[in-house]
């Protein structure tokens, strides 16, 4: 070797020298690395846009399921609502059945009976169950 190629070149303990501050690094890098990548992305939303409604689709009355459990949009229209778990059939709503979720302000929620939509809150079916 000249002595132009040997100062191009990396000395056996200059290697070694390097890899002690290298090596043990390593594992930081790849733990960073790891932890960036399932970081999720930062979302701006758009300045002029309105928050997106949840979609909830009023389920109609005949639906089969909905025929099956007699659920009306206006619980007031059924006039022999029996009374289940003290409470009198005519308070009962989807609004005030435990398996009722509240959707936005239009009166709407989801039904864990009615997989396909969203109920009225002043609806009824037979399936009403006291909220806990």
């Amino acid at each position: 070797m000249t002595a132009a190629q040997n100062k191009e070149s990396m000395s056996r303990r200059e290697l070694l020298r390097l890899s002690a501050f290298v090596i043990p690094g390593l594992p930081l890098l790849a733990i960073t690395g790891a932890a960036m990548a399932q970081a999720p992305a930062a979302k701006t939303p758009p300045t002029d846009a309105k928050p997106a409604a949840p979609a909830c689709n009023p389920v109609p009355e005949s639906d089969p399921v909905a025929k099956a459990i007699k659920y009306v949009t206006d619980g007031n229209k059924v006039a022999d609502r029996p009374a289940k778990m003290g409470v009198e059939g005519k308070n009962q709503t989807c609004g005030n059945c435990q398996l009722f979720t509240k959707q936005g302000d239009q009166g709407l929620g989801k039904c864990t009976m009615l997989a396909s939509g969203c109920v009225a809150s002043k609806g009824w079916c037979t399936a009403w169950v006291k909220k806990a």
